[in-house]
């Protein structure tokens, strides 16, 4: 795990900065919270990737152990399990199960930076790729109150690692965009919704 000035994300590499992973199990865990229980309510996950390599199913933030059956899932923003690196979001309303598995068409170019963006508004979940609506779905299910680690790089368990670099990690619980948008240029304010915002200059 190391951290790094950023190369070119789009946003200015005085203010911010970011955090390589190298894909052998190293990754950023933060305790169990009430931050990370939104039930029926709405929240962003979104940070900027810059994957070196196409492991397979890179995790690259939320509350989710990997393996299905136990008690550990909630939601998650990971790529897919192939080495094409398409944006995937996922929640659970139980726990156990996968309510969906939102698989976007569009994916991160390899060694080059990408905003990407999972937002839960109302009963929509909706993937952004560099601003754009790439893939959206409804559930009107809770999301589940889970008890494990939310975690960044790999899952809880430590597996799924994600390779590259992660910039500007930040959870709110607000659906921050709710239509096409332009990408941050600066790094990530603290909303008064924030409850994470980690990989950047300050942290």
């Amino acid at each position: 795990l190391r951290v790094d000035k950023i190369a070119s994300v789009g946003v200015s590499t005085e203010t911010t900065g970011s955090v390589f992973f190298d894909g052998t199990g190293d990754f950023l865990s933060v305790a169990d919270s009430d931050d990370w229980h939104y039930g029926s309510g709405d929240f962003t996950a979104e940070c900027w990737a810059y994957p070196t390599a196409s492991p397979n199913e890179p995790m690259l933030v939320g509350q989710w152990s990997g393996s299905t059956g136990s008690t550990t899932l909630s939601w998650v923003m990971m790529l897919s399990n192939d080495s094409n690196r398409h944006l995937r979001g996922l929640m659970s309303s139980n726990t156990s199960a996968v309510d969906f598995d939102l698989v976007s068409s569009a994916s991160l170019g390899l060694n080059q930076w990408s905003h990407c963006a999972f937002v839960k508004n109302g009963s929509t979940f909706t993937l952004y790729l560099n601003g754009a609506n790439v893939a959206s779905t409804t559930d009107s299910d809770a999301l589940s109150n889970a008890t494990n680690a939310l975690t960044i790089g790999a899952t809880s368990a430590g597996d799924q690692p994600f390779q590259g670099y992660l910039s500007n990690v930040r959870v709110c619980r607000h659906a921050v965009y709710t239509s096409d948008f332009v990408p941050p240029t600066r790094e990530l304010e603290v909303r008064p919704e924030t409850v994470l915002l980690a990989c950047y200059d300050g942290e």
